[in-house]
């Protein structure tokens, strides 16, 4: 999930989960957590990308000793 939360920050789009009794949304407004006084029966995930983003992106998970000159 770190790979994921590192894309979603640079390409400054969103990401939501829903399941159970909590909410969670990571996005370029920061970290929000919720928990329902309820239950969910399910799990929906959220993904939100800015698809007109031309930028290339090296996330850190990719980035090995090979890469450096």
């Amino acid at each position: 999930m770190a790979i994921l939360k590192e894309f979603v920050e640079k390409n400054k789009s969103k990401m939501q989960i829903i399941s159970g009794d909590g909410f969670y949304e990571f996005g370029c407004n920061g970290e929000i957590e919720k928990t329902f006084t309820g239950s969910f029966p399910g799990t929906i995930v959220n993904l939100q990308f800015r698809t007109d983003d031309n930028s290339s992106y090296i996330l850190q998970g990719e980035i090995t000793s090979n890469d450096l000159f």
